[in-house]
């Protein structure tokens, strides 16, 4: 496998194990483009997990060439804003304040205005993120996860199916407690006990300027809502055991 292929591959497998910290906010602009900021750290077992499984595969690629295996690097800048060039996406920022830590914001144009399919079908950032004049929506299903997935060559698929998730897979579904006991069976009480407490905080905002006046959220494990920002948290296992569509729209 290509260095490059591991760490896009990665980041995007990191957007669902997302250790016990993630947090993503959507914010609606008066255009009906949105601005896309996303927060995620690991934390020691997740990262001390990703380091193990990928300095042993480096080390089997370089074993014949006799190569030194440097420190494993999680997350890398330069190759992360090159994922998105060929996108819909724009003023594409990067950071990484320590090791395990992730910044990412973008913004990405209205529906009308999105030209960007995946290579393997007709799929875009609107599948799942929609903006209008009164409203904002995201939309999780397996479907979309599935299809994002396919664009993943043979290789990057491998780090993927170290997910072992059921929402990737067209196999037989698992309740989430049944997938926190499989990752405890094959990586340990550690990650499992990571992931059990793991979840995922989403927020949606309207334009500055206005109000949110109606919200439709499916069922989370936990919703706050405000005037100015509707905030939902969905536990990871659920996310990565996802057999059905969740909606989540604010009018305004």
């Amino acid at each position: 496998m290509k260095t490059k292929t591991k760490f896009i591959l990665l980041l995007t497998s990191l957007f669902f194990l997302a250790g016990c910290s993630s947090q993503l906010e959507i914010s609606a602009m008066e255009d009906c483009s949105s601005h896309l900021d996303f927060k995620l750290e690991l934390g020691s077992v997740i990262t001390q997990t990703i380091e193990s499984i990928t300095q042993g595969l480096t080390e089997i690629e370089n074993a014949s060439a006799n190569v030194a295996v440097k420190e494993t690097e999680i997350f890398s800048k330069e190759l992360i804003e090159n994922a998105f060039k060929v996108s819909d996406f724009k003023n594409i920022n990067v950071k990484i304040p320590e090791k395990d830590k992730l910044n990412l914001s973008l913004d990405f144009p209205s529906p009308v205005n999105q030209k960007v399919t995946t290579d393997r079908g007709n799929f875009k950032a609107a599948n799942f993120i929609t903006c209008t004049k009164n409203s904002l929506t995201l939309i999780l299903s397996p479907e979309i996860l599935r299809e994002l997935s396919k664009n993943f060559n043979e290789e990057s698929r491998t780090y993927l199916d170290l997910l072992m998730a059921p929402v990737f897979s067209d196999d037989e579904q698992m309740t989430s407690s049944e997938y926190i006991d499989l990752v405890e069976v094959v990586y340990g009480e550690k990650l499992a006990k990571e992931l059990e407490k793991a979840t995922v905080k989403i927020s949606l905002i309207p334009p500055k300027g206005k109000t949110i006046k109606k919200t439709a959220l499916s069922e989370t494990g936990q919703s706050k809502l405000s005037s100015n920002k509707a905030v939902f948290t969905l536990p990871l296992a659920d996310l990565l055991t996802l057999s059905s569509t969740k909606t989540f729209s604010i009018s305004f």
